[in-house]
């Protein structure tokens, strides 16, 4: 794709900011793709395990960052001071040709005005959502990233509006699923029959989410089990949870454990119950029946809610602009709430077939192929000015 571009600077030095895991493996195949152009380019940042793998040196791992909500950003200011300082010190000594940022905008904004005054290009990957609040950051935007590369098609209207320069990128959770066919049920090596009905469930990826999310699960479950002795039940254990905390807040739930790729446990569940992000996105990609839940502390919740201008917090019902599927948040997400809708969503389900068919042409949209070689392909033209 870049053979007829005319190529004067080499990109041998490239900062990373993935700070929330979500952005691991978009963020690992933009490092695939940039390595591949430049083997020689010394990568460096935040990232996880598979930005790490693709030869990123990291500062720090997102497991440690992935902070989520106002008293948890709160609790963990320190830490978010010294990473900045660490990230600044790291781009002074490494001096970066560019600097790609992904999402996890209230840190990577305040990364992308300090390297802007530092005259260094600055790119931006998985924008911030400010087509749902925090619009005022759209300023910020315009005056210090170089290019936006979005994930939404509407979002490059959204954002060109401002005079920010913005472009459709595709999302990289459309661009792998429509691309992979996943193997059978077998291939899980779980202790499961394959011939009984599966409800997935995802807790979530972050320490404050697990706390809250697994008590319900667990009773949920149980409810469920008790109605229907047939259905199997595996939960997602995402890779960058410590596994101290896991056996801790796992204790009492006697199910399997499923801590492999997620789109292969997505592709053979009959039900996913997901937690709200970017898995719930997953999942409709999958045009799988699911329940989407969340709860935050009590501060965090009251204050989004007052802030945000969005109708839902499941982003296949955003971009449906209606409910397509069901959303338990706060005092709604109670046990016997959950094993109500996962029980509609697994009986009926099937013959929805206006909304399996709505969800289906939302998703569709979302998939550019050769994505991460499509962006690697416009830094490269932008830095060449």
């Amino acid at each position: 794709m870049t053979d007829n571009i005319s190529i004067k600077k080499d990109i041998r030095s490239f900062c990373i900011i993935a700070g929330d895991h979500s952005a691991d493996e978009p963020g690992s195949q933009i490092v695939h793709a940039l390595k591949n152009k430049y083997p020689q380019c010394r990568v460096f940042g935040i990232g996880g395990n598979q930005i790490a793998a693709e030869g990123t040196d990291l500062l720090f791992h997102s497991r440690d960052t992935g902070f989520m909500g106002f008293y948890e950003i709160l609790m963990n200011i320190p830490f978010i001071r010294k990473m900045f300082k660490t990230v600044k010190n790291a781009i002074r000594q490494w001096k970066p040709d560019a600097i790609l940022l992904i999402d996890y905008p209230g840190f990577n904004l305040k990364i992308a005005k300090w390297a802007h005054q530092k005259k260094i290009p600055v790119f931006y990957y998985i924008a911030p959502q400010t087509w749902a609040w925090k619009a005022k950051r759209n300023k910020q935007i315009k005056k210090y990233v170089t290019h936006l590369f979005t994930i939404f098609p509407f979002e490059e209207r959204y954002f060109s509006q401002f005079g920010i320069k913005a472009t459709f990128a595709g999302h990289p959770l459309a661009n792998k699923i429509f691309s992979t066919t996943y193997p059978p049920i077998e291939s899980l090596k779980l202790n499961i029959d394959p011939n009984l009905p599966l409800v997935s469930l995802l807790p979530g990826s972050r320490k404050q989410e697990l706390s809250r999310h697994m008590p319900i699960l667990k009773e949920t479950v149980r409810i469920l089990k008790d109605k229907f002795p047939s259905w199997q039940f595996v939960i997602s254990k995402a890779p960058s949870i410590e596994s101290e905390l896991w056996k801790n807040l796992f204790q009492g739930f006697n199910i399997p454990v499923y801590s492999g790729d997620v789109n292969r446990l997505m592709a053979n569940s009959r039900v996913i119950a997901v937690c709200s992000g970017t898995a719930s996105l997953q999942a409709a990609i999958h045009n799988k029946p699911m329940v989407i839940f969340y709860k935050a502390a009590g501060l965090t919740y009251h204050l989004g809610r007052r802030l945000t201008k969005m109708r839902f917090i499941g982003m296949i019902n955003i971009l449906a602009g209606q409910s397509l599927v069901p959303e338990l948040l706060q005092h709604e997400f109670t046990a016997e709430r959950l094993a109500r809708e996962i029980q509609s969503q697994m009986l009926t389900f099937s013959h929805r077939t206006i909304k399996q068919t709505q969800i289906a042409k939302q998703v569709s949209q979302l998939r550019v192929d050769h994505s991460s070689d499509k962006i690697i392909e416009l830094i490269l033209q932008d830095l060449q000015g």
